[in-house]
């Protein structure tokens, strides 16, 4: 098993203002068996988050399903509104909503460090754009917030992310996906949670070309060009704004 450490200019501690244990971290690439292992663990760690914050799980009883988010979910704006009613319509007439086409459902979320309020973007190199992290649904999953979990410490390398201040959805958005290779345009219908680290620091991105930034709510609004996730920061910073107890 091969672990190779090189430094990475631009990389988190670039922009996170967390102090020198942030500055001295080089970003790790792994090979693939450590990535195998490590998807492994996070899998029982994800189910453990899920149970302690009394959300229905396979270890627990059930997942809950898309229908079960969005039933959850106050919808805000007649855009939201209408794309919660396309997801709906889709989680329901077809046999896999996680991969059908040209529309499917995807699963992100925006990591806060809640004391210094400051949230994590990641370069996405086919949007180039700097977003949240998410991402699709593998096999056998079907529960939104797990797979977002799942995703955020696979392109973060944060093991204790959890959800904050809540297991609800923050925002439900359609967004189109342009096309790449054999890949062709389409769109996804994306469900949006907010989770929390206490180990900012300890963030490295999963690849040299998929970089990470903590930045304030304020930069980050700047730093990405969608218009889309502007409006989930915007929701996010209402949220941390209301939020005065400590991470559990």
């Amino acid at each position: 098993m091969v672990v190779a450490v090189t430094p990475c200019a631009g990389s988190v501690a670039d922009e996170s203002g967390l102090g020198g244990e942030a500055a001295e971290h080089p970003e790790v690439v792994v090979g693939d068996a450590v990535q195998a292992d490590r998807r492994a663990g996070r899998c029982c760690h994800i189910r453990t988050i899920l149970a302690e914050h009394d959300v229905a799980s396979p270890s627990v009883s059930r997942p809950r399903t898309i229908v079960d988010v969005l039933h959850e979910h106050r919808s805000r704006g007649d855009n939201e509104v209408a794309d919660v009613a396309r997801i709906r319509q889709l989680s329901q007439t077809v046999d896999d909503p996680w991969r059908s086409m040209p529309l499917h459902v995807t699963a992100s979320a925006l990591i806060v460090h809640p004391p210094t309020q400051r949230v994590l973007l990641r370069w996405h190199q086919r949007q180039q754009a700097w977003l949240q992290v998410g991402g699709h649904g593998e096999p056998g999953e079907s529960d939104p917030l797990e797979i977002a979990l799942r995703e955020g410490a696979e392109e973060t390398g944060l093991t204790d992310l959890t959800p904050w201040p809540d297991a609800r959805l923050v925002h439900a958005v359609i967004v189109r996906v342009p096309a790449r290779d054999s890949d062709p345009a389409h769109e996804h219908a994306d469900l949006r949670f907010l989770l929390a680290t206490s180990e900012p620091a300890r963030a490295r991105p999963e690849r040299p070309a998929a970089q990470l930034r903590w930045l304030t709510l304020a930069d980050a609004r700047d730093a990405t060009s969608e218009a889309n996730l502007r409006e989930t920061l915007r929701r996010v910073e209402r949220i941390v704004s209301t939020q005065h107890e400590p991470l559990p």
